[in-house]
């Protein structure tokens, strides 16, 4: 199988830094996004601990990619 992109260059909230890392509106600073949801280890369509009540929102015309794989 193979995994579908990092879920959060679909995502509306998604704010790349190519110095600093990547961070974004659950996750701003501090570390930037966990791992486990840069690596697809988590699906963030459910809350995570940090996320600050934000989590994937599908940028317009894209979706989730786990669900090409569902």
């Amino acid at each position: 199988m193979t995994l579908p992109l990092v879920q959060c260059a679909y995502c509306r909230h998604f704010r790349s830094d190519r110095r600093d890392g990547n961070f974004c509106d659950a996750f701003p600073n501090g570390d930037g996004i966990p791992l486990e949801i840069i690596q697809n280890e988590f699906d963030h369509r459910e809350p995570h601990d940090g996320d600050h009540g934000i989590q994937f929102d599908a940028l317009p015309g894209e979706h989730h990619p786990f669900e090409e794989s569902e």
